[in-house]
């Protein structure tokens, strides 16, 4: 009832269901064989303190505060209810949903479905997570250290904060990320991250020379909401606006105290900290309007000059004309 511990190439086979108020910790080559009766305990950790697999057969459900496996491949299924899921040096499919992910020391975790991390997620020393759904996080996403990568295969995240080499000196990188919602997007340290668009609340910070993409799609980039000088950091980096159409590719909320961002992003244009990509014939503007500062490009046209795919806004269409016929 309060813990065990299988080691040195042992075999525990369950004959009924265990509860236990420790401890499960199996390692050193041993066996658990389940024989499909459920586990229940407060930490289960497998390999986790040697670098010799272990193995468990007959699975049943796994029920755990935290599960930490190491060196070895284990994937959580439909019936496990794990809270802290740690990998070290180990390979899973998340097929059940946990509050915290940890991989560290080259792991790498699929998840399945939106809600399989609710809580944080922690990429940390060369490994890598792969997102088969949204992310749809209350807590951080923070990703550190040489070689680690968070691979969006195309999908949203949603979270307090996403950290990419913040808390070290290693550049990491987010690729192919969908559209994010955050309050700090923070990309550090020589670290890139490609996104398509989305809302940043307070803070973007860009440092020592790290490189954020944002392709504009369907008309429509990436939105910061905070209305500060210190909202928007690129110290030296670049941020790259790619527009697949006419659109806009970024927008910045105007100033609590009044005016508009257009000096300061026509400047930061013209050092090198935002660049542009046009579509073919297209001519880019920096005007304000609807109390936010936009960076967008228009096609001409025989009898005008329009933004395709700004839906409602046609007065920033007006607006974008003006700035252009001024220019």
């Amino acid at each position: 009832s309060g813990g065990v511990e299988v080691f040195t190439g042992s075999t525990l086979n369950l004959g009924a269901n265990m509860s236990l108020t420790g401890n499960m910790d199996l390692r050193d080559n041993s066996v658990l064989n389940m024989n499909n009766h459920p586990l229940s305990a407060n930490t289960v950790l497998l390999g986790w303190f040697d670098a010799a697999p272990t193995s468990i057969s007959n699975r049943a459900a796994i029920t755990a505060a935290t599960l930490q496996v190491g060196n070895q491949s284990f994937d959580l299924n439909a019936a496990d209810a794990v809270n802290n899921y740690y990998l070290h040096n180990a390979t899973s499919t998340l097929n059940s949903n946990v509050q915290l992910l940890h991989l560290e020391s080259a792991s790498v975790a699929t998840t399945t479905a939106a809600g399989n991390v609710s809580g944080s997620v922690e990429v940390v020393s060369g490994s890598t997570l792969n997102l088969g759904a949204d992310l749809n996080l209350t807590g951080n996403v923070d990703v550190r250290d040489p070689g680690s990568v968070l691979n969006a295969n195309g999908y949203n995240i949603t979270a307090s904060q996403i950290l990419l080499g913040f808390f070290d000196q290693s550049a990491v990188a987010a690729t192919n990320v969908g559209q994010i919602n955050t309050g700090t997007l923070s990309v550090d340290n020589g670290s890139t991250m490609d996104i398509h668009g989305g809302v940043v609340n307070n803070v973007l910070s860009l440092t020592n020379n790290s490189v954020l993409t944002v392709h504009e799609t369907s008309g429509t980039g990436l939105t910061l909401n905070g209305n500060l000088p210190t909202s928007l950091v690129i110290d030296p980096s670049h941020m790259d606006l790619i527009f697949d159409a006419a659109g806009w590719g970024f927008r910045w909320q105007d100033p609590a105290g009044g005016g508009n961002w257009v000096s300061t992003l026509n400047g930061m244009i013209a050092s090198g900290q935002i660049t542009l990509s046009l579509p073919q014939n297209g001519i880019y503007s920096v005007f304000d309007q609807g109390g936010y500062t936009y960076i967008a490009t228009a096609v001409p046209e025989p009898e005008s000059m329009m933004l395709a795919g700004m839906g409602c806004l046609v007065s920033i269409a007006a607006a974008a004309r003006r700035k252009l016929r001024r220019s």
